[in-house]
């Protein structure tokens, strides 16, 4: 009582819910290598390199879903309000696309009959290279659903895979 007057106060607003996890990043596809060359001199002469298509980059993971808002605190008769559903999490990013290459290398860049070859799509002959496609990208995740905001959805991978009869790496 204050001044001869009762006061009464509400309850306080529930809490907001917490937002989703964001979904995890892709992997990035496999690649498909005739020969790799690590840090070593090498000449090469009258060869068929061949290789099979890059795998393409695996998919973000889906961000998850919001969480509830909590409830109204206790007091007197006047309820506040729950809170607010916490936002969805943002989907991960997309893997690269993975490598179709004759010869990659580190180090010092091979020779491919009698010539040094840095990175070249194709081999001038005798020696040939039959590659097969690079790798796809991989798609971003969905973002994750919720009452509040959504997430983002994961971007896709950066690049796609390279298709090369050289090709250094790091």
């Amino acid at each position: 009582m204050v001044g001869g007057l009762i006061t009464f106060s509400g309850s306080g607003g529930g809490g907001g819910g917490c937002g989703g996890t964001g979904g995890a990043g892709a992997g990035g596809g496999g690649g498909s290598i005739s020969v790799a060359v690590v840090s070593s001199q090498v000449s090469f002469a009258s060869v068929t390199f061949a290789s099979a298509a890059g795998g393409a980059g695996g998919t973000g993971a889906a961000g998850q879903e919001g969480q509830p808002g909590g409830p109204p605190g206790n007091g007197g008769g006047y309820m506040g309000g729950r809170g607010g559903t916490g936002g969805g999490g943002s989907g991960g990013g997309g893997g690269a696309g993975g490598p179709s290459v004759g010869v990659a290398w580190t180090g010092t860049a091979p020779k491919i009959d009698g010539l040094v070859t840095n990175n070249i799509t194709t081999l001038p002959g005798p020696s040939t290279f039959t590659g097969g496609a690079a790798g796809a990208l991989g798609a971003g995740g969905a973002a994750g659903t919720s009452g509040g905001n959504a997430g983002a959805a994961g971007a896709p991978g950066a690049a796609a895979g390279v298709a090369a009869a050289v090709a250094q790496f790091f």
